[in-house]
């Protein structure tokens, strides 16, 4: 795979894909990336609505930006836009049996909150656990795995309902490589990073210096996170690179195992196609192999349909108050909660709502057509409207307004057998040189902040400047696989 005099045409123009061509535009290399939305960005967008006059800032989810790439950020937005990154500083927190909890979970803030009969159950599996022994992981449910591991009462009462709400299967059901891939901002699994709350909670001496709940520092754009995807997208067409929206991939021409083209569909209708020497993909897997008109196995092409996503609803709710939570974000794990996690895009920057008025985003995750369902949709709202107010958060009285957003391949299912499938794909896409697939989409993950898929475009991109073959070099990053 070599790039010199060679033009790379980039499936799908979120956050991985726009890091990617940004990076080869800047080298010289030319690109073209087409984009089925009408804006840059995938699920990193920043949209606008306005009401009475006012305009109201939503994010497509919580996004954050960490220091590992704060002067990439800052960079862009300051040469394209002319602006800055502000600094965020706030916590999680997690409702459980109606309490409010540190997220992460703080042993001393659990003993001090929750019944004490409760939090010694709790220990008491976690000491167990330390001590047994784990058997073959491979192939078993999220619920062996973490019950293995933190026992039945923390994994019933925290992660279990949780689960469940992102994935719509019971956690018999969930591969345990839902939660194994999960990370703190430590880099320990969720075991170690308990273990070490707990050994440090009980020292005289404090001397572990573990990142707290209680001061998260990130960066954020003032104008919301959609500015640095969008600043992506203006610096790559300024330097000659072409971006191509409501453009949507229709077939995939392989010839003797390397794809020559691409046939794409214009707002629908026009079709064109596109030619290249290097593919990169950043849609969802089974989206891409759907696209090939053949060379792949019908076998495989029938598995990759058992690849499911759960799909996302995000209401947006304008409140007739200036300020509504404490914290960055709430996370609600209990099922009475039609939602799993709320946040005030206020609490980002001031600059998302109005002085005196703020906003609300809900999290809701559905099964796939749920959401189209009107009524469905009217009674999740309704309850979740109902249920905050119940929870002491806002009044009915102050909603002034509701809108909601669809997200439809928001989190990738992870259910027993989907690792038996994206194997056989990654063994099929291996034998193509001249394609990559790669982003959260493109590699089936569930699990991706921003600063892990900066880090796996800066990895892709590099791979093709230096020529290198997918095949033979080492594909694995700190959080997961850079690419297929």
């Amino acid at each position: 795979m070599t790039s010199k005099n060679k033009k790379v045409v980039i499936i799908g123009a979120g956050l991985a894909g726009l890091r990617i061509g940004q990076i080869l535009e800047s080298k010289g290399i030319q690109v073209e990336l087409i984009e089925s939305q009408s804006s840059v960005g995938g699920m990193l967008q920043t949209v606008q609505r306005s009401y009475m006059g006012d305009c109201y800032r939503f994010d497509l989810g919580p996004h954050l930006f960490f220091k590992e790439y704060a002067s990439v950020y800052e960079d862009l937005l300051k040469n394209v836009n002319g602006e800055h990154l502000d600094v965020v500083e706030g916590n999680f927190v997690i409702k459980v049996k109606d309490r409010t909890l540190l997220y992460p979970l703080k042993i001393m803030n659990m003993l001090a909150r929750l019944p004490v009969s409760f939090t010694q159950k709790i220990i008491g599996d976690l000491v167990k656990a330390k001590f047994r022994k784990k058997g073959d992981q491979n192939g078993i449910s999220v619920k062996q795995w973490m019950s293995q591991r933190f026992g039945n009462t923390l994994f019933d009462s925290f992660f279990a309902p949780y689960i469940e709400k992102c994935t719509g299967l019971p956690t018999e059901k969930v591969s345990f490589k839902w939660a194994a891939e999960r990370t703190t901002v430590t880099g320990d699994n969720l075991l170690q990073t308990l273990m070490k709350i707990i050994a440090e909670s009980l020292k005289r001496k404090k001397s572990f210096n573990l990142p707290s709940s209680e001061h998260i520092a990130a960066y954020y754009p003032t104008y919301g996170a959609g500015r640095i995807p969008t600043a992506m997208a203006e610096a790559i067409k300024k330097q000659g690179g072409k971006i191509r929206l409501n453009t949507e991939l229709s077939t995939v021409i392989l010839e003797k195992s390397l794809i020559k083209s691409i046939v794409v569909t214009e707002s629908g209708k026009k079709h064109r196609t596109i030619q290249g020497d290097i593919f990169v993909s950043t849609i969802p897997l089974p989206n891409l192999l759907h696209a090939f008109s053949d060379g792949i196995p019908a076998e495989l092409f029938e598995a990759s349909k058992r690849l499911k996503y759960r799909e996302l609803l995000l209401v947006n709710i304008i409140v007739n108050r200036a300020n509504i939570l404490d914290h960055l974000e709430i996370f609600y794990p209990d099922k009475k909660f039609p939602f799993k996690r709320i946040y005030e895009p206020k609490k980002m920057s001031p600059k998302m709502a109005p002085e005196t008025h703020s906003s609300l985003v809900l999290e809701i995750c559905c099964s796939h057509g749920d959401v189209s369902n009107h009524q469905l949709r009217k009674r999740l709202i309704d309850r979740s409207i109902m249920m905050l107010e119940r929870d002491g958060i806002l009044k009915e009285e102050d909603v002034l307004d509701c809108s909601t957003i669809r997200l439809p391949a928001a989190y990738p299912i992870y259910d027993l057998a989907f690792e038996e499938v994206t194997a056989a794909l990654e063994d099929f896409l291996a034998t193509i040189p001249n394609l990559i697939s790669c982003g959260r989409q493109g590699l089936f993950e569930y699990h991706a902040m921003t600063n892990e898929t900066m880090e796996i475009a800066e990895n892709v991109a590099q791979l093709i400047l230096c020529g290198g073959n997918k095949t033979e070099i080492t594909a694995k990053g700190k959080w997961s696989k850079y690419f297929y």
